[in-house]
């Protein structure tokens, strides 16, 4: 498969994330390597305080991992979320969540980004050492803006990494961004990787970027925003391919907004929604709160998406023949966490379909 058919999905690490994840088919597993961060320790707004331990937060996460992602491909790992704390232990967080993946047989590879901590680049530098499985580097926007002064940056993150640029799995994030920005991004991305040092020396190369919106807050019934993360990325590894000295492989943060959002629960309403990637765009389809309407409403939201064209069938993936389901009223609507697994299946099963059917 060549690079630009690969897919790298960045999840938040959350339950409805983990079981998109064990609802996907071999096949599509074999397409892409997650790139999973550790979501942030949760706040408790009534006692103004972290709402757990950063023990107890991160205690099941490696399990999460194995029992959704499996052990037989590799999966990126990444703390970037997590405070620079060590544990009550002494331990540093990645060493702890990466020895535990170790111990349940994840082919974990950890993601580090410049102007991390000395102390988070000590403890990936000795992951490193020990796993052998290299690393990844995750570059952001501001990283890139002085292409000038990257090739010293990279070349000084891999002595700090003590590896070699074939040991390191490259990744261009730009992170969050809408349509109407996408020409200004694909301009900045295009620079970066035709400028890249040594495009040929990395293990691998991406390009990331997310343009889901922040929150629904101004979505009502029925809305439709562009997928303006592929588009860039099509452009770029696709339509300008002979232009670029190596075609990336495509990176998103799926049905979320790449900053995780805090939300105060006391205060806000949750909405009955349903996220659902078409093509080019998401398909929303919202309703009224489930605290004042309830979760049944879920059932009309199904009922209404599979009576559009824009539907796939119950045999398209996990997230799609729950849908049906639920529009048939031959299972229960479910809850948020149940609706984050849909829609975030359904995506990641959409996306590698249409990198397999790319002319």
């Amino acid at each position: 498969m060549a690079e630009h058919q690969h897919y790298v999905p960045f999840l938040k690490g959350r339950k409805g994330e983990f079981n998109a994840l064990a609802g996907l088919e071999d096949a599509a597993r074999g397409g892409m390597t997650p790139l999973i961060e550790v979501a942030p320790v949760p706040w408790d707004f009534a006692s103004e305080r972290p709402a757990k331990t950063l023990e107890a937060h991160l205690q099941p996460f490696a399990a999460n991992v194995a029992t959704s992602w499996g052990t037989a491909r590799p999966v990126f790992i990444d703390l970037t979320w997590i405070a620079e704390d060590t544990l009550a232990s002494g331990v540093h967080p990645v060493t702890s969540v990466l020895e535990e993946l170790g111990r349940n047989d994840v082919q974990a590879i950890p993601v580090t980004g410049m102007g991390r901590s000395d102390l988070s680049i000590a403890a990936i530098r000795d992951v490193i050492a020990k796993d052998d499985r290299g690393v990844c580097l995750r570059l952001e926007r501001d990283d890139l803006r002085s292409i000038g002064a990257l090739e010293a940056e990279l070349e000084m993150a891999c002595r700090d990494l003590n590896t070699a640029p074939g040991n390191v799995d490259l990744i261009l994030d730009f992170k969050d961004f809408d349509s109407g920005q996408a020409p200004a991004i694909e301009m900045a991305a295009g620079l970066a990787l035709s400028a890249l040092p040594t495009p040929d020396a990395w293990r691998s190369l991406t390009l990331a970027g997310g343009a889901f919106p922040v929150n629904l807050t101004g979505v009502r019934g029925e809305a439709r925003v562009p997928r303006a993360d592929w588009e860039v990325w099509r452009a770029l590894a696709i339509d300008r391919a002979g232009e670029l000295p190596r075609r990336p492989a495509f990176a998103d943060y799926a049905i979320t907004h790449p900053e995780p959002e805090e939300v105060d629960f006391r205060m806000m309403r949750m909405s009955a929604n349903v996220r659902y990637a078409t093509p080019t765009e998401w398909l929303i389809l919202k309703k009224r709160n489930v605290r004042d309407h309830g979760f049944e409403q879920f059932h009309d939201i199904s009922a209404e998406l599979v009576a559009l064209g824009e539907f796939r069938g119950a045999d398209f993936s996990a997230g799609d023949r729950a849908i049906q389901d639920c529009a048939e009223r031959s299972s229960g609507p479910g809850n948020a966490t149940t609706w984050r697994m849909i829609g975030t299946n359904h995506h990641l099963v959409t996306v590698i379909d249409q990198i397999a059917n790319l002319a």
